[in-house]
């Protein structure tokens, strides 16, 4: 979220947080709010949107912060490795929690092949469950 990254940057220089103008996407709200001195106006007004009160932006922070935080868990199940050998898989996943956070879709899962299967899906409260299944069979005849 754009509020938190400003937090961040101003505790390691205070100098490059600026007051800014903008205004909420859905309702209109204007708002003064630091941001940092490079945004342009639409990452001012999406910082803005993502603090006003209004319903439908209160709606509108809450699914952007739960893909964030899809997408964070999607990279951490993912060695590095791994993200460069897939890339596509991980942009498809990262795809796929999106559609979860919108309401589009309410499970995915996906056999990679190799013993490797991953699941995602809305839990009760609201979340997204993102499941990764490695399974290694080992066998041997004698």
């Amino acid at each position: 979220m754009l509020s938190t990254d400003v937090e961040e940057f101003k505790r390691e220089r205070p100098e490059g947080v600026i007051l800014q103008e903008g205004a909420c996407r859905f309702c209109g709200q204007m708002s003064r709010i630091e941001t940092l001195k490079f945004w342009e106006q639409e990452d001012v007004d999406e910082a803005v949107t993502e603090l006003c009160d209004c319903p439908e932006a209160k709606l509108y922070a809450q699914k952007k912060k739960r893909k964030e935080r899809a997408h964070k868990a999607i990279e951490n199940k993912f060695s590095k490795e791994m993200r460069e050998k897939y890339p596509p898989l991980i942009n498809f996943l990262k795809e796929a929690s999106d559609m979860l956070a919108d309401d589009e879709v309410t499970g995915v899962a996906v056999d990679v092949g190799n013993g490797l299967k991953i699941k995602m899906k809305i839990t009760a409260k609201g979340g997204i469950s993102v499941n990764k299944t490695v399974t290694k069979t080992e066998s041997e005849e004698v």
